[in-house]
């Protein structure tokens, strides 16, 4: 197997009044474009964990960008900190929408992504988010929420776009914060607005944090179509 050489780079946008703090991964040994993903993190903020996860998608054969969904590269280290973080964040969803546009031009812009294949994979929070860039119609190939904030994914009567995002939604069946209910209305929710191209993926599965190799097996799924032959190396994102 070839040797990776994974390149790492903190990059500064900005975007609704923020500064915003991003990090980039890539392996150099891989030559040409490939597809791009956007890591949108937790209510933490872009901590360590996002930032791994970035680092473990270049060695699988992806440009990685970590997203900063609150400005200043703020992470919170207690509950109610990131409780507030996250609620001004998402009292505005246009906010979300120009950040998270901001770093998929960022990402897009990048010498090793192929602009043609971008995805997204949001982990909590950022699962919510990711689902509501895709029912947003942004121009993504790919989905993939981690236990995430599912209500995040639904649009009021009249808004959102046509979906055009292979979407896979990965929760748990025994999650307390949202109950099966909430997931059939996203799932008809999205189906409204699904381009006929489209192909959704839905799975769930309990205790996926004790389980690495399936949110490893959960990428694999959801990305392989526009990777190609890119996924090789072994890494897990969980």
């Amino acid at each position: 197997k070839a040797m990776s050489d994974i390149q790492t780079q903190d990059i500064r946008y900005s975007a609704a009044g923020a500064d915003l703090h991003g990090y980039l991964a890539w392996d150099a040994a891989r030559k040409g474009r490939r597809p791009g993903v956007l890591v949108v993190h937790e209510w933490w903020g872009s901590n360590d964990y996002v930032r791994r996860r970035a680092d473990l998608l270049a060695e699988l054969g992806y440009t990685a960008l970590a997203v900063d969904m609150y400005g200043d590269g703020r992470t919170a280290d207690s509950p109610d900190a990131a409780g507030r973080l996250m609620n001004d964040l998402l009292a505005d969803l246009t906010v979300v929408r120009a950040r998270f546009d901001a770093a998929l031009q960022q990402l897009r812009s990048h010498a090793t992504t192929d602009p043609a294949r971008l995805a997204a994979i949001g982990y909590c929070m950022g699962g919510g988010i990711v689902l509501h860039m895709a029912r947003y119609g942004a121009a993504l190939r790919a989905v993939a929420s981690f236990h995430g904030s599912l209500p995040l994914g639904l649009a009021p009567q009249g808004e959102g776009a046509a979906v055009t995002a292979r979407i896979a939604v990965y929760h748990g069946e025994a999650d307390v914060f949202f109950s099966a209910c909430t997931s059939v209305k996203l799932r008809a929710s999205v189906s409204v607005a699904l381009s006929p191209r489209v192909m959704r993926a839905w799975r769930r599965f309990a205790l996926w944090r004790r389980r690495a190799y399936m949110a490893e097996l959960a990428i694999r799924i959801t990305l392989a179509p526009m990777a190609g032959s890119a996924l090789t190396a072994s890494a897990t994102l969980a």
